[in-house]
């Protein structure tokens, strides 16, 4: 995990699902503080206790919902929309369904 504090925005990057961290952070952090998030929420190749991507998910969306933080989709949030969305005319997946690519999302199709 990555951040950086512009003044008046936390900038915080490559959670990789690690809830735990994340927690941790908000948790030494000023209540009214403002959150950028840049991305990268999912998506490891851990398998620990510490490991909750769905919580991260939830966790951001509850404070972009609060109007606490923005969030900018990573690259990892978008090739795992195009892994579950189809092309409108061929009808196969938007993200190929590679042996690579399946062993980068693993652990995200696991939890959902």
């Amino acid at each position: 995990m990555s951040v950086i504090n512009s003044n008046s925005t936390l900038v915080i990057g490559d959670i990789h699902g690690e809830h735990h961290q994340l927690k941790q952070l908000l948790a030494q952090l000023p209540k009214d503080q403002h959150y950028l998030f840049l991305g990268d929420l999912i998506d490891t190749q851990e398998h620990d206790e510490n490991i909750d991507q769905l919580a991260v998910l939830a966790c951001v969306s509850e404070l972009v919902s609060d109007g606490q933080a923005h969030c900018i989709m990573g690259n990892h949030e978008l090739n795992a929309i195009g892994w579950y969305l189809t092309h409108p005319v061929t009808g196969g997946p938007l993200r190929e369904h590679s042996d690579k690519n399946k062993q980068q999302h693993s652990t995200f199709l696991a939890a959902v």
